[in-house]
Formats: C-alpha cells, sequence, structure tokens
C-alpha cells in the first residue's frame, strides 16, 4: 500500500471516531488531493451525495455533479455518477482515466465525498434501506441514466 494510502487510511480512523474535520484533517487531505478536496466538500455541503442501503448491509451511491459547460453561453449539467466505497469505485470518467489507468489521482471528487460524507456520518438524512432485488434494479437504473 502507498504511503499516500497509508496516510488517508489513518485521517479517516481519526475522523471517524472524532466525527468532526479538524483543521489538521483538512490541511492532511489537502496535501493529498489539492483542489479535489474543496471539490469533494463542495458536493456534500450541496447534498449531492445520496446513500442507498440494503438489507445485507451493501451500501450504493449516488453522486449528482454539476459540470459547466463554456461553448457560446453558460449550461449547467448535473451528472449522476455511481461510487463504492469498497471497493472504491466511480463511474466516472476521472475516475477510470486518471485513477485507474494513469494512476495520477488516488480518487476522483466523488469518491473522496462519498468516503468523507459517510466517514463523518451526515448522509444519514439520505438513507434508505432496501431488499436485494431493489438494490439490483436501482444499481441498473443509475448506470442507465449516465
Amino acid at each position: 500500500m502507498s504511503d499516500s494510502l497509508l496516510l488517508l487510511d489513518a485521517i479517516l480512523r481519526e475522523i471517524s471516531i472524532s466525527k468532526e474535520l479538524t483543521k489538521e484533517n483538512i490541511h492532511l487531505l489537502f496535501i493529498l488531493f489539492q483542489e479535489t478536496l474543496y471539490e469533494a466538500l463542495y458536493l456534500i455541503e450541496n447534498n449531492a451525495v445520496k446513500r442507498v442501503k440494503c438489507k445485507t448491509e451493501r451500501k450504493l451511491y449516488h453522486v449528482k455533479d454539476i459540470i459547466l459547460e463554456m461553448n457560446n453561453k453558460t449550461t449547467i449539467i448535473q451528472q449522476p455518477y455511481t461510487c463504492f466505497i469498497y471497493p472504491r469505485y466511480c463511474s466516472c470518467p476521472e475516475f477510470f482515466n486518471f485513477t485507474i489507468n494513469e494512476q495520477k489521482t488516488l480518487m476522483c471528487r466523488h469518491v473522496l465525498a462519498v468516503i468523507l460524507g459517510d466517514t463523518l456520518n451526515i448522509l444519514e438524512n439520505n438513507d434508505s434501506i432496501i431488499d436485494d432485488e431493489e438494490f439490483g434494479e436501482l444499481l441498473y437504473r443509475w448506470q442507465v441514466e449516465e
């Protein structure tokens, strides 16, 4: 495991215990993620992360990212992505290109938002518990929607 992942796991353990982001944690997370940290916090702040739990304790996350398209005029698009914490996965192109293929980043802003929101336990108001069949149907619907 890389030093960066070990540091991240240590920070997440500390956040999980205290349920808060300290200045030190934010500083260390910024060293690891740079601007991606702010983008992830923006997603959390704007309730863009939804968590669904299955009766068998599996979790699925849906992140609605805001993308600005600047052609002749500025257009705001809400782009949905499906994420998992274990294994760390996001359906966005950034995750595939920069995290998986080029290995330039530890994770995309969507996965970071999911992990921080879950670790801080601030996604509770978005929780719903469904059975395995509904879980599979929801995962399929979200993938088609993207």
